[in-house]
């Protein structure tokens, strides 16, 4: 993961931050393969699928026999478009999930995201390059 990139997973809202396995899927989401806004590209493991730039944004979903069992996204946080931000919240909200990040959940909601972007280590990074 590069310095600018934001990462963090989403998981299945009906999970609490007390599960042990919060991050894996029991279940496939109906959704999980509805990118239609990041194209996918070819994977270096049979065991993830990835959608978008690995050094830009990005969703990867870790498999197993063939069934995404984590789900996890990078932003980057250099120059990323609202809109961006909004197919990231629809994609949240259509597999029925929640924002996992420093070990807190989020609401897939635009505040909330960028909330988080605001507070992360990378926007941290890319705003004091551009006071240099």
């Amino acid at each position: 993961m590069a310095i600018w990139q934001l990462s963090f997973d989403v998981v299945d809202k009906n999970k609490d931050l007390n599960d042990e396995d919060i991050r894996c899927w029991e279940q496939e989401p109906e959704k999980v393969r509805d990118i239609a806004f990041l194209d996918k590209i070819k994977d270096w493991s049979k065991d993830i699928e990835t959608y978008g730039d690995l050094e830009k944004t990005c969703i990867e979903l870790c498999k197993e026999n063939d069934k995404a069992t984590k789900i996890s996204i990078r932003l980057d946080v250099r120059g990323i478009s609202e809109t961006l931000l909004e197919d990231i919240i629809n994609y949240i909200v259509g597999v029925d999930g929640k924002i996992l990040y420093k070990n807190e959940l989020f609401a897939p909601s635009l505040p909330e995201l960028k909330g988080i972007i605001i507070k992360s280590d990378a926007f941290r990074f890319c705003t004091n390059v551009r006071r240099r």
